[in-house]
């Protein structure tokens, strides 16, 4: 009788192991679901606040960086006087204010290219600022732009330089996704 008595326990807590272990699968698919749904709201959250914030200011910094670009001749001759550096210096500031990660990230890789003293013309430069104003437009109109696109628009030899042009970019973006894979 005790035997009946623990054979049918343990069938109903084997049976009630057997149901819950077939749920398991589908309440950890649920829950991390809810962690993704819930950490990308955050997310649109703080953007969207950002962009109310500091929605005109994001667009002043997007204009100047650009002029980098549209006025590439007059970038290359200014950029070591003191007001180039003084103009750069307030462009950091403003863009370490406003910008998204990755934005900030390229900020810092482009000030480390500098630091480091690392010169070929000013093409690699450009085009650290032509991804930053690429990750910019992102962050003020959530369009993607190819930086190579910015390039493109100014560059009179682009097409016979293109390869190198792109060699550089994917330098840059190796260089940002091993930034972005540590953290």
């Amino acid at each position: 009788m005790y035997m009946n008595i623990i054979a049918t326990i343990f069938t109903v807590l084997l049976g009630v192991l057997i149901l819950f272990l077939r749920q398991l699968p589908a309440h950890i698919s649920n829950k991390l679901i809810a962690n993704t749904k819930f950490l990308n709201n955050r997310q649109l959250q703080v953007e969207q606040y950002f962009r109310q914030l500091g929605g005109s200011e994001l667009k002043e910094v997007m204009e100047e960086w650009t002029k980098y670009i549209t006025f590439i001749d007059e970038t290359m001759e200014t950029l070591n006087s003191d007001d180039g550096i003084a103009r750069f210096k307030s462009l950091t500031h403003k863009t370490l204010l406003y910008g998204s990660d990755k934005t900030v990230a390229i900020l810092g890789l482009l000030n480390q290219y500098n630091f480091k003293g690392q010169r070929d013309g000013g093409a690699k430069l450009m085009l650290y600022i032509a991804n930053l104003i690429a990750s910019l437009k992102y962050d003020f109109t959530g369009y993607q732009i190819d930086p190579l696109d910015l390039l493109r628009t100014e560059i009179t030899d682009f097409d016979s330089n293109e390869r190198d042009y792109n060699k550089m970019n994917a330098d840059i973006n190796e260089e940002l996704h091993k930034l972005f894979s540590h953290r």
